[in-house]
């Protein structure tokens, strides 16, 4: 017997289900004649992938290892189908997203001018993993996210989406009034601030807000959060006038009265990469893109960090950038 894709397919649907009657009528088939389908397979294999009893079926270790290969072979044959039916039908459109940020226009014109054949449809979320769910899904094709290490990022990637470092490093900071005792401070602690109202990062607890929250856990504080979830562009007045803090980018440009200093031992440290769906987006696009995230960030410093006296005070706290071209192997040739 000669085993091809629908045998994998037939296997992965009973260990999926664990039963082979539920599978038979997933399948459209009669339960003698599946478990038949079934006993051939395992003979072209050289040995038995489930373990049957009368409350179902349980993966051998030999079944444990077909199932993991097949899932992902099946996968890597959907993305080549994905592939080529974009290309047979001569789609053009990319899908980008972002991060809402001041920058993220600028990332999104610069996407539209490296990749001249190409049509653009932007998209902006605050929330990572927002953006994740969509490239897995499919229905976001490149996209440039933030990424907190700590509490984003340890789980591996499909095998449908890669990625690359655009900022390797990106150190938060601390938003307070230019009034504020502690902005006399080169370096703030995060634990001197635990009875200060907190403006919390916006968006979903899935990266800053997570991140921060277990900054307060390992400083020791619980401040009060009054002011909820907002976005500190919008809440400056409020941080000037002393009625609340912040994390703040390095990019980030404080309005009157407010000042930045980075915070003592850095406790809140993200980085930004570029994910994309390896059947839509070519390595040579990727490489293009990253390039331009990377001088769109490096653009958004010299218009504000530079311009900061804590850039030459705190030299350890400047964001790190990959360098350029540092990206997937360029395989267009």
């Amino acid at each position: 017997m000669e085993l091809g894709f629908r045998h994998l397919e037939l296997v992965l649907t009973v260990e999926r289900l664990g039963s082979i009657s539920a599978a038979a009528t997933v399948l459209g088939m009669s339960q003698p004649s599946l478990s038949a389908q079934l006993t051939r397979i395992e003979a072209a294999i050289g040995g038995p992938l489930f373990d049957r009893s009368r409350t179902g079926v349980r993966l051998t270790t030999l079944g444990e290892l077909f199932t993991q290969r097949s899932g992902r072979l099946l996968a890597d044959f959907q993305a080549l189908l994905d592939e080529a039916h974009a290309q047979a039908r001569g789609s053009r459109t990319l899908v980008v997203s972002a991060n809402r940020t001041p920058a993220c226009s600028n990332f999104f014109t610069g996407v539209i001018a490296a990749l001249p054949g190409r049509d653009l449809k932007p998209h902006m979320s605050t929330s990572t993993a927002v953006i994740d769910a969509l490239l897995q899904s499919r229905q976001v094709d490149l996209a440039m996210v933030g990424v907190h290490p700590r509490v984003q990022g340890s789980e591996a990637l499909p095998s449908h989406i890669s990625e690359v470092d655009v900022v390797l490093a990106e150190p938060f900071l601390v938003a307070l009034s230019a009034d504020h005792p502690l902005a006399e401070l080169r370096e703030v602690p995060l634990s001197s601030l635990g009875d200060e109202p907190w403006l919390l990062p916006p968006g979903q607890p899935d990266g800053t807000l997570a991140d921060l929250i277990l900054a307060f856990a390992e400083a020791g504080i619980n401040p009060p959060t009054p002011h909820g979830r907002q976005r500190l562009s919008e809440y400056g007045p409020f941080v000037a006038a002393g009625l609340a803090v912040a994390v703040a980018l390095p990019t980030y440009q404080p309005c009157d009265g407010v000042v930045i200093r980075p915070l003592e031992g850095m406790p809140l440290v993200a980085k930004r990469v570029l994910r994309w769906n390896n059947a839509t987006v070519t390595q040579h696009e990727a490489r293009l893109c990253a390039d331009v995230a990377r001088r769109c960030f490096l653009d958004e410093i010299a218009r504000s960090a530079l311009l900061e006296p804590w850039w030459v005070d705190s030299p350890t706290h400047r964001p790190r950038v990959a360098e350029a071209g540092a990206g997937p192997p360029d395989n267009s040739n």
